[in-house]
């Protein structure tokens, strides 16, 4: 049976594997970093499935929410209150009743000041002493982290993203021709695939799935590498 796992890839999986040990200590903070379109929405998603079917409270919250009055709301709330009470207080997703430790998986982290990011941190574990805080996003929140020192220093640890190696694209292009049952025509195709695309994961599966679509669409015609910079640059400019 496939799991969420099995979505992962190398980095990926890692990063997972990572955050779900950090947010088990309880009472930390976590930090997922990486450019936009290598996953760092698609990790969360999947530590937010693991730690639900393990009977654990997971709360996704935006940082772009992060705004100064639901940290207010958020303040007035008494620690002897439910850790429920406290998140419907600040306007994120009710977690489960019960739950004595939540999760809360910040996504787009970077798009907070530092001290809001500060302030959030400060007032959860005010609140909820036990929670365990995860901050994703884009590498400005490593910028961000650095501003604020106390906060910066209670982070665990810190799991990075980075775009995908040519090995590492070759080996998904090869899986999903092969799953489309479509031949790669040499090793120039996987190099410009992965040229194409930066080695950013989003990218590699969209260029992916319209060569699919190019390759059936003429199965009498090998595809090769001039015709994946051909399609690349005619999408270029339709998009432009």
């Amino acid at each position: 049976m496939k799991t969420s796992h099995d979505s992962l890839y190398g980095p990926q999986q890692a990063a997972a594997a990572r955050l779900l040990y950090a947010v088990r200590q309880q009472q930390g903070v976590a930090v997922l970093c990486g450019p936009g379109g290598t996953g760092v929405s698609t990790v969360l998603d999947h530590v937010a499935n693991e730690l639900e079917s393990a009977g654990l409270s997971a709360i996704r919250v935006s940082g772009r929410n992060l705004v100064v009055d639901q940290l207010a709301d958020l303040r007035s709330v008494r620690t002897n209150q439910s850790a429920d009470r406290a998140i419907a207080f600040a306007g994120l997703r009710e977690g489960k009743a019960g739950s004595a430790a939540p999760v809360l998986l910040v996504d787009d982290g970077h798009g907070c000041e530092a001290s809001q990011l500060a302030e959030f941190v400060v007032t959860i574990q005010a609140s909820l002493p036990s929670a365990a805080i995860v901050l994703a996003g884009r590498g400005r929140l490593l910028t961000l982290l650095a501003r604020e020192q106390e906060l910066q220093e209670q982070v665990l640890l810190r799991a990075v993203l980075p775009p995908w190696a040519l090995p590492e694209t070759a080996a998904f292009v090869r899986e999903r021709f092969a799953a489309a049952r479509v031949p790669v025509s040499d090793d120039a195709l996987l190099t410009t695939m992965h040229e194409i695309a930066a080695g950013i994961p989003q990218a590699i599966v969209r260029l992916v799935e319209t060569a699919v679509l190019i390759a059936k669409a003429h199965p009498a015609h090998l595809l090769r590498r001039v015709d994946v910079e051909q399609m690349h640059d005619r999408l270029s400019l339709a998009a432009a």
